[in-house]
């Protein structure tokens, strides 16, 4: 995903970052700030000032991603209008740069460097920026989570450097792997109750919900129209600190679920909708502290006073750099009065879901 830095507004900026929270595979930061914002603090600010390099980097690790990606560039001042200037590929990317991870256990420097090579295997989406080269930076490294990383940005005349640890595996209590366990949604008032350990370095957990549904024939029940699935995005959490080892829940409305489902899928009666068996998967995803406080301070103002800090865990630039981990449990079962509950619920009842019995009758016929 890519940004017009001028459009950036708070707000659009807010947006941009729960988006990223919710990719699944890569998280590239491109949240730039546009120049206004950033020179808003300095009265003294001349609109003709001699112009400087100030680099910016955005960039997540997660050791679980098979390529690492981080957008380097700049900011830039001059005479020439604004969206002038942004249209010309140059105006952002750098000529050249070397660019490359060092590896440190117990603040020991190891022999492990990983160096990322450009890329435009990604395309920016059309905008004020230019689209000539999207240049990204990757890397295929296979990293350590037990491991600190020390990103170096050698650039002509300058050298940017940033570091993170890595989120850590942890572990999920509830829901379990277990075939045999099943997801209540029966009772308004017995919430369902999801709980985990925290992990080191995991500041930030995200909760997300998919659930899978089929749309078949009405006449032909046999007859699939088609597959698919809605994602829900419970409040984030935040752990007490970043050791990892503790207790964490997150409570689940049962109102609050089908209403969801109520919000997303719209009453159609060309088709009848039916619950898959493997009805819902749980993904957790956790980012690490300064990604949350590159978060908490991004928000848009509530008061009157807009003013807000800033926040760059980058030296000698701007940006964020940081790290994130998910994990799953993929596949889970409805109770019979949950999936009875879509069919006949308050807030469900008019989407065409099967009852439990035709449910179980459909999957024993297509297992």
């Amino acid at each position: 995903m890519f940004l017009n830095l001028l459009s950036l507004t708070p707000q659009k900026w807010q947006k941009i970052i729960e988006s990223f929270k919710n990719m699944n595979k890569i998280i590239i930061f491109i949240g730039l700030i546009f120049l206004t914002a950033f020179f808003s603090c300095k009265s003294d600010f001349e609109l003709n000032a001699e112009w400087k390099d100030i680099t910016q980097i955005y960039g997540i690790l997660n050791q679980s991603d098979s390529a690492h990606y981080l957008k380097i560039c700049k900011v830039f001042l001059g005479d020439q209008s604004a969206y002038v200037m942004a249209a010309e590929a140059d105006s952002v990317n750098y000529a050249q740069a070397e660019v490359y991870l060092q590896e440190y256990k117990n603040n020991v420097q190891t022999n492990n460097k990983f160096y990322f090579d450009t890329t435009t295997e990604i395309p920016k989406l059309p905008g004020t920026f230019s689209t000539q080269k999207n240049i990204l930076y990757k890397s295929k490294a296979v990293l350590d989570p037990t491991a600190k990383y020390k990103l170096h940005v050698y650039l002509p005349g300058k050298h940017v450097t940033a570091e993170t640890g890595l989120v850590n595996d942890f572990y999920i209590m509830k829901p379990t792997n277990s075939e045999y366990q099943q997801i209540s949604f029966e009772s308004s008032e017995i919430p369902y109750r999801t709980e985990w350990k925290s992990a080191v370095n995991g500041k930030i957990y995200e909760m997300t919900i998919n659930f899978h549904y089929l749309e078949v024939e009405p006449a032909s029940p046999n007859a699939l129209i088609k597959e698919d699935s809605i994602l829900w995005v419970l409040p984030s959490m935040l752990a007490t600190s970043v050791l990892g080892g503790e207790t964490m829940r997150q409570e689940i409305g049962t109102d609050n679920f089908y209403r969801f489902i109520a919000s997303e899928l719209q009453a159609n009666p060309n088709v009848k909708r039916v619950a898959k068996k493997t009805t819902l998967d749980f993904i957790l995803t956790v980012g690490g502290e300064d990604l949350n406080t590159y978060i908490e301070v991004s928000k848009p103002s509530d008061g009157l006073v807009q003013d807000k800090p800033t926040f760059t865990n980058v030296e000698n630039g701007i940006g964020i750099f940081s790290c994130r981990y998910s994990k799953s449990i993929k596949g889970k079962q409805l109770t019979i009065k949950s999936i009875d509950s879509l069919s006949t619920g308050v807030f469900t009842k008019h989407l065409g879901f099967f009852s439990y019995s035709k449910t179980a009758e459909y999957w024993s016929l297509h297992p």
